[in-house]
């Protein structure tokens, strides 16, 4: 069993965020000075209407009331969702066996299929950036997931991102070079919404985004080596974009559930691992949120994965497709565990 060192670990985690731009304090700086003006424009329209009579504290308090109805209606439709996880974790159970089956039935095949299947069932760890948002986590065969619970006000700031990552390894244990491909997904139940601030003129602006990775690691070079150029290595599961616009707007609240649904991830571009190498797979998930006022009530972001006994992003594991096998050898290549040394 291959031992994985912390420091390893440690350098591949910044060399993962090292070349990474840093979104949130460029979106967070062009925010400022666009808010800035826009907010002086209001003020100034403010005073123009206070002057020709207008009651500006009525018409804020009659904003904040619908503003509040909105929001309470996205909530009614949130709760009316999760009445149906049950049956979909249900349907999602199935789907996974049925999986587990059929790549059980590949592997037991004599002589073999032209492609091992090889099948990794757990990762060796799971771990967030900064440990901000995680609430829970739990590592399984076919069933690991996280727990997390990501917003503006639980952030504490006006933009910010977080990143969690699962930690599979699979050691090549033949006197021979192998060639692999690889798949995975992650599977999402939970609920995200973003509103917005509405303004006379011009209200604030909420977005909230959520990436999922796939992150192949030349684990036997020094320093290691990440592959993830190609794209089906990525996707996008979330983009969440509000505006609160002027007074004779609305929609100033936008939301998205997520029951038990799947994001497949893979590389089909042909992996080299050579004899007795470790080869190393993260898969992750990234999600990145912005405001221009966290402090406004109204200003919200909210990426719920937690606080519903089925919410969860689930990572069932990884799959190789082993391409190459050693000469007169029918047996399946299997996966590996780690430990931390």
């Amino acid at each position: 069993m291959p031992a994985i060192d912390e420091s390893q670990l440690k350098h591949a985690l910044s060399t993962m965020h090292a070349g990474a731009l840093n979104l949130s304090r460029a979106e967070l700086a062009g925010r400022r000075e666009s808010l800035t003006h826009r907010r002086a424009v209001e003020q100034l329209l403010r005073t123009s209407l206070a002057k020709a009579g207008v009651d500006i504290d009525k018409l804020s308090r009659l904003m904040t009331e619908e503003h509040s109805a909105q929001r309470r209606r996205s909530e009614q439709y949130a709760a009316e969702a999760r009445k149906y996880l049950p049956a979909a974790e249900e349907a999602y159970r199935h789907a996974i066996d049925n999986r587990r089956q059929a790549v059980e039935r590949l592997a037991a095949l004599v002589p073999p299929p032209a492609s091992t299947f090889v099948n990794l069932p757990a990762p060796f760890i799971i771990f967030e950036k900064r440990f901000r948002y995680i609430v829970d986590s739990h590592i399984e065969p076919m069933n690991s997931w996280v727990k997390c619970n990501v917003g503006a006000r639980l952030g504490g700031q006006n933009s910010d991102d977080a990143e969690f990552d699962y930690w599979f390894l699979w050691e090549n244990a033949s006197d021979f070079a192998a060639v692999i491909n690889v798949s995975t997904s992650l599977v999402f139940t939970g609920h995200c919404s973003v509103s917005a601030a509405q303004g006379i003129f011009s209200g604030d602006e909420t977005s909230l985004d959520i990436f999922a990775k796939l992150t192949l690691w030349q684990w036997w070079k020094t320093p290691q080596v990440p592959i993830s150029f190609e794209g089906s290595q990525n996707q996008q599961p979330l983009h969440l974009e509000v505006q609160g616009g002027h007074i004779f707007q609305s929609g100033r609240t936008k939301t998205r559930d997520f029951s038990f649904e799947k994001f497949d991830l893979s590389f089909n571009d042909m992996f080299f691992v050579p004899a007795r190498a470790t080869a190393v797979f993260t898969v992750s998930f990234n999600m990145h949120y912005s405001t221009d006022d966290f402090l406004n009530l109204e200003n919200d972001v909210t990426a719920d994965f937690a606080t519903d006994p089925n919410f969860r992003v689930i990572c069932p594991g990884v799959q190789l497709e082993l391409l190459t096998a050693p000469p007169a050898v029918t047996g399946v290549l299997g996966g590996s565990s780690a430990r931390l040394s």
